[in-house]
């Protein structure tokens, strides 16, 4: 049986459950056996990169906002900040997890010209069905495994980062195809949809209006909005609040933050305008569920 992991816990416990021989210092994890961890029920927003892959049974999943069905084999990549929830899954499920911390992956993409194009890809495109694609990555995770178990070197990091790069570069070249006129109208909406996510995920503490996002990517209000419904199934401002409700939750549980320091965090006017929105969003008063979740 899967051990559960609370959301705000699951850092200090894949540390203690993780030998050396399965990780590279705090930048690499590497969980071969699902029996291990299970990943937290409920919206959640990661700060680490995660690839889980499905060799057995079936997910469906939502990755920021959007649904997927996802069925062995397969492989679900998803990078830091990212509002991640598993909705239901078999009973037969088996994956294998590698997570990687945001400082790793950031440095996977420094030259943000260059690595913009696959770095949207990754995003745009988390799940890749298909036996060959589980193939590679169990040949990459085979060799991530040999790599970290390598004693005396000092070069496992590089060695690591070079090596996930072009695993990453290989899922991108498998997605690029000739686009017809009709793939290329749909792709615009993915690039806008993308788009409104990456900004969402950058301001959404500071700004919670759909007016400023649309504003930002010189569309309307309507347009976005039907965009991001078309693209997500949720409607662009239920979409910025899961973002700014599943900070708030990790703010009220990980923290001794008091619930004006969070209000003035996440930039509402007062702690009264805050308590509204979080009842008003999730039934309870930011109190309420501090209580109830310790």
């Amino acid at each position: 049986m899967a051990e559960k992991i609370p959301y705000v816990k699951w850092r200090e416990r894949i540390n203690q459950i993780v030998p050396d021989e399965y990780r590279i210092g705090n930048d690499v994890f590497i969980l071969p056996q699902h029996k291990l961890f299970q990943l937290p029920e409920g919206h959640f927003k990661t700060d680490v990169t995660t690839i889980i892959i499905y060799e057995k049974g079936w997910v469906r999943v939502s990755i920021d906002m959007r649904e997927y069905m996802v069925q062995a084999p397969s492989v679900v990549t998803f990078l830091p900040d990212t509002i991640y929830k598993v909705l239901e899954c078999s009973e037969d499920l088996e994956y294998k997890i590698v997570i990687y911390s945001k400082n790793f992956t950031d440095n996977l993409f420094l030259n943000l010209d260059r690595m913009h194009p696959l770095r949207s890809s990754i995003q745009n495109h988390p799940v890749q069905e298909g036996g060959e694609h589980v193939y590679v990555y169990n040949k990459y995770l085979s060799m991530l495994i040999d790599l970290t178990k390598r004693s005396g070197s000092p070069y496992k990091l590089e060695a690591a980062k070079h090596l996930t790069l072009a695993t990453f570069y290989s899922f991108s070249l498998a997605r690029h195809n000739v686009a017809t006129d009709q793939e290329t109208r749909i792709g615009r909406k993915d690039e806008l949809y993308g788009a409104f996510v990456e900004l969402v995920r950058r301001h959404f503490r500071t700004c919670h209006d759909v007016a400023f996002y649309a504003d930002k990517l010189c569309v309307t209000v309507k347009y976005l909005s039907q965009v991001v419904k078309e693209k997500s199934g949720t409607p662009a401002l239920e979409f910025i609040e899961q973002y700014v409700i599943t900070e708030c939750k990790a703010l009220l549980l990980s923290t001794k933050m008091s619930i004006q320091k969070i209000a003035d965090e996440l930039h509402f006017p007062s702690q009264s305008v805050f308590g509204k929105y979080f009842k008003r969003v999730t039934g309870l008063s930011p109190r309420d569920y501090r209580n109830q979740e310790n």
